[in-house]
């Protein structure tokens, strides 16, 4: 969250999916939204939410994992597959 502040870019973490549908209907739709793909224990899972997301109009959809890109075959929903690296460092 430091290193977010220190460039000036506000973010918020969501532990679950649920809670994060809980909150996400007042977010514009081309807000950035990572999805770890190991978010365990949610429901729906993050490739559900993906799809969920997509289909309530938003478009800047991030899958987020720690494992080879290669071995993970991006969704249609996705933009891309990414590190879990913040974007802002």
């Amino acid at each position: 969250m430091l290193a977010a502040k220190a460039k000036g870019v506000s973010f918020q973490y969501f532990p679950s999916t649920a809670e994060f549908l809980a909150a996400c209907d007042g977010l514009p739709g081309e807000t950035p939204i990572y999805l770890d793909l190991e978010m365990s224990g949610s429901h729906p899972s993050p490739l559900e939410l993906g799809s969920l997301l997509e289909g309530k109009g938003f478009s800047r959809l991030f899958l987020c994992t720690g494992r080879a890109k290669s071995s993970i075959s991006k969704p249609a929903w996705a933009l891309d597959v990414v590190g879990k690296t913040p974007p802002w460092l």
